[in-house]
């Protein structure tokens, strides 16, 4: 299902991103989609749904910015610290430990991910991407919900 097929004849989509509901997915699955935000509404279309938010029934919008995983991280700062701390040992270990902390920390990096969090008097949207793509859905939203 495209954005456009649901659009009003006086309606443009003004930002759309790509959105997913597995957040530990390396690939987009789970309930991959788009979202897009028209001067009016917010429209989600997934694999076999659509939905539309009217912007004038939204409370709150809540973005949050893209955020690295904790286990990437952490694991990854944990590799090269051990790495440099025992690197005038003999073995390979050292070497292989910097190339896998190395790994986690560019997956981790590649990985972030921004959520969009509507909320409407009787339900809660909740939308994750990666990068900074759902911001701009975001600002529209509560700009024109104003």
């Amino acid at each position: 299902m495209e954005l456009a097929e649901y659009l009003n004849a006086d309606e443009e989509i003004r930002a759309e991103a790509p959105v997913y509901g597995d957040p530990h997915a390396l690939f987009f699955s789970g309930k991959s989609g788009k979202i897009g935000c028209t001067d009016t509404r917010i429209l989600f279309s997934g694999k076999r749904t659509m939905t539309a938010i009217n912007l004038a029934d939204i409370s709150t919008v809540q973005y949050q910015e893209p955020t690295w995983s904790r286990a990437y991280l952490y694991s990854g700062l944990a590799s090269l610290a051990y790495s440099l701390f025992n690197w005038n040992s003999a073995s390979g270990i050292a070497i292989l430990t910097l190339l896998i902390g190395s790994v986690l920390l560019l997956t981790g990096y590649w990985l972030r991910k921004s959520q969009l969090s509507i909320h409407t008097r009787t339900e809660v949207h909740e939308f994750i991407s990666r990068g900074e793509s759902l911001e701009q859905i975001a600002r529209l939203s509560r700009s024109q919900s104003e």
